[in-house]
């Protein structure tokens, strides 16, 4: 079969693949995350965009798109929330890059991909108001409360609430 003895094990239940954690996407990933994490913490955000660039690389869809196992699905669906997270993080690092367009643009797709995430019209009101665009930071507050309470009939939260009273006094802080 071409398969090393010690790297594929045959069990009961099927084959299981042993693999060095280095070679294994997913933690290959979370490396690079983590990585990106320490650029950020110290200020480095152009440091922190080159890897960040790396790792959103190594994405090439949903995770297990084709994978029909009710319990690779649940995996699957954490492992989308790390790659929307990070595609998140690149909007932030656009942002104190002063990459605001190109922050605004993916923020927007990402709200409208998956447009009940607060912490998404977060990011993209931080974007909007550090671009110098006060009104359209509170319209997008304005367009998640909408969203919130005709989907699922609440409000918005208080971190959205918080940073649309931080625009308002004109006080709000970037995250990295």
């Amino acid at each position: 079969m071409g398969v090393d003895r010690g790297i594929l094990d045959s069990h009961s239940l099927g084959y299981q693949l042993r693999l060095p954690a280095a070679q294994i996407d997913v933690f290959a990933f979370r490396d690079v995350m983590g990585e990106v994490r320490e650029f950020c913490e110290a200020g480095e955000y152009q440091s922190a965009s080159t890897r960040l660039d790396e790792a959103l690389a190594m994405w090439r869809g949903a995770a297990l798109a084709d994978v029909t196992s009710l319990r690779m699905r649940a995996r699957a669906e954490t492992l989308d929330r790390e790659r929307v997270a990070a595609w998140e993080q690149r909007a932030r690092i656009d942002v104190r890059l002063g990459r605001h367009d190109e922050a605004i643009a993916r923020l927007e797709r990402l709200v409208a991909d998956d447009p009940l995430r607060e912490d998404l019209y977060v990011g993209l009101m931080h974007a909007y108001y550090d671009a110098g665009r006060q009104a359209d930071a509170l319209a997008v507050f304005h367009q998640a409360k909408r969203t919130l309470m005709d989907e699922i009939g609440i409000l918005p939260g208080r971190r959205l609430r918080d940073t649309m009273q931080a625009v308002l006094d004109q006080s709000l802080q970037l995250a990295a």
